[in-house]
């Protein structure tokens, strides 16, 4: 359903209606812009609740603590709340995307693909080199492995299969190359990536509403980090 946002200059009023019958969105993006204090995050807060309103479940990444409730926001919204810097990122970066074959019609997994873009995003990280990429990139393998999992290509998916969690790339990274892991060693020393979130993929986060609160993590690469490994788990 639509939502009104505001009024024009001839106080017509505006929505936001990207399912409009008559001129539909070609996407569903929205960008909110303004100088400090002109309510960007109030009007945030308004279309959350009138989504929620509709049912529609919403992810929020809140890094300064603006949408945790301070104000009741959540419990108004009906939004749970998740403070990833004591409870942990609450699902499992790894734990690849599950396809569905277009002939067979079985579930399946890309395990390589995977492997590379987890890889090129802690690597970001600290900006390192390719040899470091290659570092993280074999450590994520032997992991794989050390689970029984092959660490390339293609194959069917099986409900049975356990995935390592980060915290055991950073171990072995530690044992296999422990300059690369000094690189990156703040990723694992905070405990973000729990053995209790192993089983459980970023599918488990889109049947919730969330606000995954990120305010008291201090350096914002670390934020960033986590931010991308969630939005490589969405695509």
């Amino acid at each position: 359903e639509r939502i009104l946002i505001g009024m024009n200059d001839a106080r017509d009023p505006i929505y936001f209606d990207p399912e409009a019958s008559r001129n539909p969105s070609e996407n569903y993006n929205l960008m909110v812009t303004g100088n400090s204090g002109s309510g960007k995050t109030q009007l945030i807060k308004y279309l959350i609740w009138k989504f929620r309103e509709q049912g529609r479940n919403v992810l929020v990444f809140d890094f300064k603590g603006d949408y945790t409730d301070r104000d009741h926001f959540c419990t108004k919204s009906s939004l749970g709340q998740v403070f990833v810097y004591d409870n942990g990122l609450p699902f499992n970066p790894l734990f690849p995307r599950i396809d569905i074959d277009k002939v067979t019609k079985e579930k399946r997994i890309n395990i390589g693909q995977h492997i590379f873009g987890i890889a090129s995003v802690l690597n970001k990280r600290d900006r390192g080199s390719h040899r470091q990429e290659a570092a993280i990139r074999e450590a994520i393998k032997i992991a794989f492995r050390e689970k029984g999992i092959p660490d390339s290509g293609a194959f069917d998916y099986e409900p049975s299969m356990e995935f390592p969690d980060l915290q055991e790339i950073g171990e072995t990274l530690r044992i296999s190359n422990i300059g690369a892991y000094e690189k990156i060693e703040e990723m694992f020393s905070l405990g973000l990536f729990r053995p209790e979130y192993s089983k459980d993929s970023f599918e488990t986060l889109l049947n919730k509403s969330l606000v995954l609160d990120f305010s008291s993590i201090q350096k914002k690469e670390i934020k960033n980090t986590l931010a991308e490994l969630i939005v490589l788990s969405a695509h």
